[in-house]
């Protein structure tokens, strides 16, 4: 089973498509987003893991 709702290597999830998984804890993981970038001088950028991890960031 995966680990990942975002398992299709060419399909990178959308910033709407991870507001739609992520719902109501959308917010927070924008938070933590600027508060790395902002924090620790570093942009994330997504990544795939392979099939059983989907995308990473």
């Amino acid at each position: 089973m995966a680990i990942s709702y975002f398992i299709d290597k060419l399909s990178q999830p959308s910033s709407t498509e991870l507001e739609s998984v992520l719902g109501s804890v959308f917010p927070f993981w924008e938070r933590l987003i600027h508060f790395i970038e902002d924090n620790y001088r570093m942009v994330g950028e997504l990544s795939y893991g392979g099939k059983n991890y989907g995308w990473n960031l």
